[in-house]
């Protein structure tokens, strides 16, 4: 009889601790930002992309004129180096970032062809996005 409750409770016990760690069998689709329009000038986009980089703890991989890639590196939980990388055009009044790959961090296709990825991906991406606006002066 006890051994009969553990096999039914095993299955569950199983699911939860899944949901739990958030080691879900799939990440999440990794959605394109809009496009943002600012007042600012090309060469003020240009800096204050390369000052929230800095803030935020990324590293400037390439910067040319119209579009900057910085890479966000980290560890997780085991220590094991996780990172993502970004690509942020820009001209005169306008911005867009977009994401470009990741290491260890599930990137992957869907059944619909769409990426999909671990939830920091989308979340450092609209980070670094919200806290350029607030550099910007958008609201």
């Amino acid at each position: 009889m006890m051994q009969r409750r553990i096999l039914l409770a095993l299955p569950a016990a199983l699911a939860a601790s899944a949901l739990l760690s958030g080691c879900g069998l799939s990440g999440v689709r990794v959605e394109e930002l809009p496009r943002r329009e600012t007042k600012a000038g090309a060469k003020r986009i240009r800096q204050a992309i390369l000052d929230t980089a800095g803030r935020l703890g990324y590293s400037v991989e390439a910067d040319r004129r119209g579009a900057v890639t910085v890479v966000y590196k980290k560890l997780d939980r085991d220590r094991k180096p996780m990172q993502a990388r970004y690509r942020i055009d820009y001209g005169e009044h306008w911005y867009q970032i977009h994401f470009l790959n990741s290491r260890g961090l599930s990137e992957a296709r869907d059944e619909g062809g769409n990426r999909t990825a671990h939830r920091k991906v989308q979340q450092w991406q609209s980070q670094f996005d919200r806290h350029l606006m607030k550099e910007l002066g958008a609201k």
